[in-house]
This record gives C-alpha cells, structure tokens and sequence, in this order.
C-alpha cells in the first residue's frame, strides 16, 4: 500500500498524475471515500491526463452512472452511488463498459461485492480536515 498526504487540490492532481503515468488499458480503480471526500476530484485530473480532455469536461456521471471520456486512452468513469450492489450493476449492463479497450474508474465501489476487488487498483480517499486528504493506493498482486 501507498499512502499520500494531500493539503490541496494541486497536491491531489500531482498524485493523480504520478498513479495515470503507471496504469495501462484494462486497468480498473475502485474508489472508497465518504461524500465530498475527494475522489471526483482525484478521478478529474487522473481522466484528464489519461484522455487528453480538459478537466473541466470531466464530471461526476452521478444521474447516468458512467461517462466515457474518449482521447488518447479511453476512460470509463462510474458512479455507483446509487445502486444497491452487484444485481444493479451487471442489469443495468455497466459490466460490459468493463473492457481491454479502456481505464476504468469506479467511484462508490463498496456497492459492489468484493469480488471486483481481487484484480482492481483501490484508492481510499480519507478527509483528514477541510483541506487535507490522505489517499491510500492498493495494487492487485498481479501488478505489472
């Protein structure tokens, strides 16, 4: 496990940057964090150096839970908020935007059961104050 301290939403891109330098298609990131903890944040400058696109086009696809953010690498960014778990996931056909093609990134990923865990990168967000975040970065065993 990796763990950082970020005291600002700078210090919170330049991790997410050093982690998008690292991935490769296929990969998938499950997010764990409270409300507001920091992780659309960290999945805007990560999809943002990942696509090419502007951080700014890059939001939080809460109503429609998955935007796709096409460019130099595809990025398929989830919200999970609000599903119940697995069930929902797999009716509303979202595991087949889970491909070979493309990064994934799925916030709220504790709705769905641990299995998705076992090949996943997981990234805890933690508030540790109004402006300090510490973020904690598993890898799969099978990391490259």
């Amino acid at each position: 496990m990796h763990t950082f301290i970020s005291t600002s939403c700078e210090e919170t891109a330049h991790i997410a940057t050093a982690l998008a330098k690292q991935l490769a298609k296929g990969d998938c990131l499950l997010f764990f964090g409270d409300l507001g903890s920091g992780k659309t944040t960290f999945i805007k400058c990560l999809a943002s150096q990942l696509s090419g696109c502007s951080p700014e086009l890059i939001q939080s696809p809460t109503f429609q839970y998955v935007h796709q953010y096409d460019g130099l690498i595809k990025v398929c960014h989830f919200d999970l908020y609000r599903l119940h778990g697995d069930r929902d996931f797999f009716d509303l056909g979202l595991d087949e935007l889970l491909t070979d093609d493309a990064i994934s990134c799925i916030e709220w990923a504790e709705r769905l059961s641990s299995e998705f865990y076992k090949d996943g990168i997981l990234v805890h967000i933690k508030p540790k104050s109004d402006k300090t975040r510490e973020i904690s970065i598993v890898l799969p065993r099978n990391w490259k």
